[in-house]
């Protein structure tokens, strides 16, 4: 029994301190961490640190129901079983005379939305005004991984990346987060085109 007690304590232990491998986080995303390296140039995948876990129960109000707004910031996985939609802050999209797109109208929410694929909602995670993901990509057919930052301070920006794993079976989405704290300041920040619209001048026009 005590055996069976240390080796759980020991699998607990590593469970918690595994770092990101790199061969599990899409290469569609690394434009996101080499954007970051124009003014950090430390900042590496494998640096980010686990920071908690959360198991969410799969089931939104019907109030959500009709958030879907804009087909270009869906994201089906490979199967085409699944969506991912992250609303930026109730953001609304004006066409301009060039036929391209601005972002507009924040407000102080983000809202990551996972439906099934007939456009019905089944999960929904919320970001504060000063926490946001900047851009999402399935990994799997049932895994999602966003990368965002968090704004504490002037001098303190730390940057996300969550892995939401859609468990059917149980019913449940586990979200994973792991963190690199004080990666940038928050004046350098503004150097940057983290959100992924920023990455499209095909289709938007940015500042």
């Amino acid at each position: 029994m005590r055996n069976f007690v240390l080796m759980a304590l020991l699998i607990l232990y590593f469970s918690q301190s595994i770092k990101i491998n790199a061969l599990e986080f899409p290469p569609e995303l690394l434009w996101w961490i080499n954007e970051v390296k124009k003014i950090n140039k430390n900042v590496s995948i494998n640096d980010f640190k686990f920071s908690n876990k959360e198991t969410i129960k799969i089931g939104v109000d019907d109030y959500y129901q009709k958030s879907l707004i804009y087909p270009v910031f869906m994201r089906w996985n490979y199967s085409g079983n699944f969506i991912a939609y992250y609303n930026y802050h109730n953001a609304t999209l004006y066409r301009q005379n060039s036929g391209k797109y601005i972002v507009g109208d924040f407000d102080d929410g983000g809202f990551l939305f996972i439906a099934d694929k007939n456009k019905h909602i089944i999960f929904l995670d919320h970001f504060g005004i000063s926490e946001g993901l900047n851009s999402i990509h399935w990994l799997t057919d049932s895994v999602l991984v966003g990368v965002g930052t968090g704004i504490y301070s002037s001098e303190r920006v730390d940057l996300y990346i969550i892995f939401y794993k859609i468990n059917l079976i149980d019913n449940i989405v586990e979200k994973s987060i792991y963190v690199y704290e004080n990666a940038l300041k928050n004046e350098n920040r503004f150097q940057l085109k983290l959100d992924w619209f920023k990455q499209r001048p095909d289709y938007f026009e940015n500042d």
